[in-house]
């Protein structure tokens, strides 16, 4: 059987590549507002420099340290060395991030399980939280390990509840294993969207609102 394009890698490449820059989805057919409720900021507010060769001595003779360290951080993601993350000089979240951010270009395992820099609690949660965005970096790095391996399970692994059906949604229409939705009524209104598919649309049950909007998606 033929694989689908992931669509979710899309949004990945995105991110790691600097394109996405309101920090929000904004397509995402069950939420309020119409508004994927994950934070896509990048580790640092200035943009990431990319040398043509990249080496950490064209970073040191950088004297602004945001511009310094975004420069390390974009010749980590180029050589693919999280090694390298452990030389920016701001703070240990943003040296996490990094590590996650590489995590996500290379599908590893290893590097998404690293330990956050801080605990994750109700406030970390909070959408108006910025530290959030460190969390977004994990979930995503999760995700694309679960796409790769088409491991629904990995899903679980996910700590922001609201992105665990969408991971789910996309790796079961990936493998075609369409059932194993259950009773989830987000991991098949999304199931819907990824497939293109409206009928998924009727497995969505005691909420008519969010059978509504899986149907808008078809009309």
């Amino acid at each position: 059987m033929q694989l689908k394009k992931p669509a979710l890698l899309t949004v990945f490449v995105l991110l790691t590549c600097g394109c996405i820059d309101d920090g929000k989805i904004d397509d995402h057919p069950g939420g309020e507002g119409g508004t994927y409720p994950v934070e896509l900021d990048s580790p640092s507010s200035s943009t990431i420099i990319q040398p043509e060769n990249p080496d950490l001595e064209d970073c040191s003779n950088i004297s602004d340290a945001l511009e310094k360290d975004s420069c390390i951080i974009g010749t980590a993601i180029k050589n693919r060395d999280p090694t390298l993350c452990n030389n920016l000089i701001s703070n240990e979240n943003d040296r996490t991030a990094c590590k996650h951010i590489i995590g996500i270009e290379l599908s590893d395992e290893s590097l998404c399980d690293m330990p956050l820099a801080f605990e994750v609690d109700e406030d970390t949660l909070n959408p108006e939280n910025e530290k959030r965005r460190y969390i977004t970096y994990k979930d995503e790095c999760n995700t694309v390990v679960a796409l790769k391996n088409l491991d629904e399970g990995k899903c679980s692994e996910i700590i922001y509840p609201a992105y665990r059906p969408l991971c789910k949604a996309e790796v079961l229409n990936l493998s075609g294993n369409y059932e194993n939705c259950g009773i989830d009524n987000d991991c098949w209104l999304y199931l819907a969207k990824f497939s293109e598919n409206p009928k998924f649309c009727q497995r969505i049950t005691n909420d008519g609102k969010k059978s509504d909007s899986c149907y808008l998606n078809f009309a």
